[in-house]
């Protein structure tokens, strides 16, 4: 996720990207650029590589006007309705977690 640190709108946080850092150069695929509704842009890209080599070149070249940081991972929270009073939660967690890697 790229954030601008001065008002830009996301079509100039788009060319400013372009222009500096210049994706095709550091021989990194781009799947897309997504402008986000708070006014930060999305890379998507292939590979995790290739995100960490993007942020650290946006870092780089356009620190004061740009800043770069890769996906992190939350813990997610989860309701369970009418659950039996038979199955344990300690049962239950690990359930879930092998059904779902």
């Amino acid at each position: 996720m790229v954030k601008a640190k001065n008002n830009h709108s996301t079509e100039n946080m788009k060319s400013l990207i372009k222009l500096k850092v210049n994706p095709t150069e550091n021989k990194v695929g781009v799947s897309s650029f997504k402008a986000l509704k708070n006014g930060n842009m999305l890379i998507e890209s292939s590979n995790k590589r290739y995100v960490e080599v993007i942020c650290n070149s946006i870092n780089e070249k356009s620190g004061n006007e740009l800043e770069a940081n890769g996906a992190k991972l939350r813990n997610p929270r989860m309701i369970l309705y009418n659950v039996p009073e038979v199955i344990h939660i300690d049962s239950m967690k690990q359930s879930i977690t092998e059904q779902n890697p």
